[in-house]
C-alpha cells in the first residue's frame, strides 16, 4: 500500500500492538455484539413480530449459513429450542 491508506494501515496495526491481548479480545467482543446488534435490528425491520426462538433461529442462519452446511444448522436449531442443551464440540450435543 501505498499514500494516505498505506500511513493508515500502518498506524493502525502500530495502535493494535500497543493493546494487551486482553484489550484486543475485549475490542472484537465488542465488535462482534455491535454486529449482532445490527443484524438482529435487520432481521426485525423486515419482521416485527419475531422474538424468541425464531429469532435465534434466524440470527443463527444470518450469521453462520454461509458456515455451516444444512445437516449443523439443523442439529444446532434443535437444539436451540431445548432448554439447556449445549452442543458438544465433538459434532455430538449432550443435556
Amino acid at each position: 500500500m501505498s499514500g494516505a491508506l498505506g500511513e493508515v494501515d500502518v498506524r493502525f496495526r502500530g495502535m493494535m500492538q500497543r493493546l494487551t491481548p486482553s484489550e484486543r479480545l475485549a475490542m472484537a467482543c465488542r465488535m462482534f455484539s455491535t454486529g449482532r446488534a445490527l443484524v438482529v435490528a435487520g432481521l426485525r425491520s423486515r419482521n416485527r413480530d419475531l422474538t424468541g426462538l425464531h429469532l435465534r433461529r434466524a440470527l443463527l442462519k444470518r450469521l453462520y449459513g454461509r458456515d455451516l452446511d444444512a445437516e449443523q444448522l439443523d442439529r444446532i436449531e434443535i437444539a436451540l429450542g431445548q432448554p439447556n442443551k449445549r452442543i458438544e464440540t465433538d459434532g455430538g450435543a449432550s443435556d
